[in-house]
């Protein structure tokens, strides 16, 4: 097959109208990041070069079996971890249930463009992470947009600033000098390959930071993702938002040969609380009791009314609370290693392709839920209600 002719980068409104058709204009090449000079890390991917023909192949690790396993967790030492994050109502649970937790040391925060702008998400993680006392956690913003593709957000959902309307209290935490995926590589070699990451907003920071740094996927002990679906999506009927905002970011990451699991939507209609258990939860009462929890109730009232009559009544389920969950307890779901592909172009882009019978004979990239102890879920939220009102 002959070299590819230098394609030049389109215009947003082009690039709008190929994702309706199902097209997205140089979907094979990231050769096409460094032709963009509006975008956020472009600094960064200037200084990488990557194959015309066979982007994704440098980054590419063979492996012979699962490369993370529960024997790996040591319980009676405490887990570096790094938030990777677009807060986001459910992001703001993800990161109070992972401090409630004497299991982990929340080492950084950083903030993507996601279900709002990078403006606002990078506001919230650094006000999240005041309001949680995290005085030596860094808090850096990352990517404002996705790869390749144009940025959609999720508003509709999360409201304007993320939160729902909710004002999260000032702080002087302060963001980091350094972009996200700069932190990201740092943090993860003073961990010396003990850091465990969970990415609950499109992978474009994670994305970038391998990128510029290959040597990071053998620094990252394990990689948690919320994101994908087994069967439909939540953002088109394929597509789970996260992976949809930026596919080629999501490919990028699955293919990179990090030990990683994906909590999928899947997973998340399978860990939830129900109408009364969540009433309890709100009712105990504790520190983020009137400004959050109580906030977020009513919040959940709106969701009860939009998800009438449909197979998810009744049921609340935050996905990125979810997420960490599992990274919490470990027995929470039961994993089968699997290899996982995104689709990047056409009408299902944003979808994550499990091949569950291997037809192609490719080696497992990732672990995929395949059942849940709900009940595990449940006590945790309890657990996290408990721990905030000592």
């Amino acid at each position: 097959m002959g070299k590819r002719r230098a394609t030049r980068f389109p215009g947003k409104r082009r690039l709008r109208r190929e994702r309706k058709a199902g097209k997205a204009k140089g979907q094979d090449s990231l050769n096409i990041l460094m032709q963009r000079p509006s975008w956020s890390a472009g600094r960064a991917c200037r200084r990488i070069s990557v194959k015309e023909e066979a982007p994704y192949t440098d980054l590419q690790n063979k492996v012979d079996k699962p490369p993370f396993e529960r024997s790996m967790i040591d319980l009676e030492k405490k887990i570096p971890l790094i938030i990777d994050t677009d807060p986001g109502v459910d992001d703001a649970f993800c990161m109070l249930l992972a401090n409630s937790s004497d299991r982990v040391e929340i080492r950084a925060i950083t903030a993507v463009a996601g279900n709002v702008p990078l403006c606002h998400t990078k506001e919230n993680a650094r006000r999240l992470a005041g309001m949680m006392g995290l005085r030596g956690t860094r808090v850096a913003a990352g990517a404002e947009k996705p790869l390749i593709v144009p940025q959609e957000t999720a508003e509709m959902a999360h409201g304007k600033n993320g939160m729902g309307g909710l004002e999260l209290p000032e702080t002087d935490k302060e963001l980091d000098l350094l972009p996200a995926w700069d932190v990201i590589y740092e943090e993860c070699k003073k961990a010396e390959g003990e850091m465990q990451i969970v990415a609950v907003g499109p992978l474009t920071n994670i994305a970038i930071a391998l990128l510029k740094y290959p040597e990071l996927k053998g620094l990252i002990k394990h990689l948690i993702i919320m994101g994908g679906a087994q069967t439909t999506g939540n953002h088109s009927p394929y597509g789970e938002f996260n992976v949809w905002a930026d596919p080629h970011a999501a490919e990028i990451v699955f293919q990179a040969g990090v030990p990683m699991t994906m909590i999928d939507l899947d997973a998340c209609h399978m860990s939830y609380l129900t109408d009364e258990e969540y009433d309890t939860f709100v009712g105990m009462k504790n520190r983020y009791s009137e400004n959050f929890f109580e906030f977020m109730a009513k919040r959940e009232e709106e969701r009860k009314s939009r998800m009438a009559g449909t197979p998810f009544a009744g049921k609340h389920s935050p996905p990125d609370a979810v997420t960490i969950a599992a990274l919490l307890d470990e027995d929470l779901f039961t994993y089968e290693w699997l290899p996982v592909s995104v689709e990047t172009h056409g009408p299902c882009m944003g979808r994550t392709v499990v091949d569950y019978r291997n037809r192609e004979g490719k080696t497992p990239n990732c672990r995929v839920v395949r059942g849940a102890d709900r009940q595990r879920f449940v006590n945790l939220f309890y657990k996290m209600a408990e721990v905030y009102a000592k």
